[in-house]
């Protein structure tokens, strides 16, 4: 699977990357103001709760780490900038959600409101809230697709997707509305970060990096297909559907014959 080659370096210079990080901020800024935290969490999980669990399940899936390199794999075969940029976005996401969570370590909504006030899907964790990981990891996972698309019309679904990835958060009852808006904005910031990054150095275009990001993406797919446990059964059998197509992608045969570069 190839993405259409398309300059990256001037990606921080197109006002429509800075459009959804505005947003967020904007979102977190009237939560705060209002101190309608609590109560917009609420109000969305109580609604989420019109629909099955195993959605929300397989929906939170997709921001796992190990989904996300599941779902990158088949773009990076041909393509060592992507590479580079996914191995720079990683360490960057990977810093701003858990030095935040270390330094604040601010309470999740199982550690604070009555368990019969809320619904709860997979492990009830109660410490870590800000910023919602599987919210950053979606979002820089999209912002690493999202330069190379031509279109807002081809963007939206990938931003769609990473926004139903940051409401499932709270529809399985591990994160308030201001942590999923910080882990979108981090998150979609730090896949820009590594794209524009590894457009400007060249040296982690080099083979054997190449080589090692495959292989760290092969690796969490296999053990995504055979042996990771995400907490949330219900999207056990997504998240290896998600595991082997994304293996099968990546080792079809080229249309010359070859495996891979």
């Amino acid at each position: 699977m190839e993405l259409p080659e398309q300059p990256v370096a001037t990606a921080f210079t197109r006002s429509r990357v800075w459009a959804l990080p505005a947003v967020a901020l904007l979102a977190m800024a009237i939560l705060l103001l209002n101190d309608s935290n609590q109560a917009v969490f609420l109000a969305l999980n109580h609604a989420a709760a019109a629909l099955p669990p195993g959605l929300w399940a397989s929906l939170t899936a997709v921001g796992d780490t190990l989904v996300a390199f599941a779902l990158l794999l088949p773009f990076v075969r041909r393509r060592p900038d992507l590479a580079a940029a996914i191995l720079l976005a990683t360490l960057f996401a990977l810093v701003y959600v858990h030095s935040l969570k270390y330094a604040l370590d601010l309470p999740r909504p199982p550690a604070v409101l009555d368990p019969a006030a809320f619904d709860v899907i997979g492990p009830a964790h109660r410490a870590g809230s800000f910023p919602s990981g599987h919210t950053a990891t979606a979002f820089a996972m999209m912002a690493l697709l999202s330069v190379y698309l031509p279109s807002w019309r081809r963007l939206l679904p990938l931003i769609a997707l990473a926004a139903l990835v940051g409401l499932s958060r709270i529809a399985v009852g591990v994160h308030w509305p201001l942590d999923v808006l910080a882990g979108a904005a981090g998150g979609w910031l730090a896949g820009l970060a590594g794209i524009v990054l590894a457009q400007r150095w060249q040296a982690l275009h080099h083979p054997w990096l190449h080589g090692a990001v495959q292989a760290l993406l092969i690796a969490g797919a296999a053990w995504l297909m055979i042996g990771h446990d995400s907490g949330y059964p219900q999207a056990q059998r997504f998240e290896q559907a998600i595991a082997f197509a994304g293996l099968a992608l990546f080792f079809r045969p080229m249309p010359n014959g070859t495996n891979h570069d």
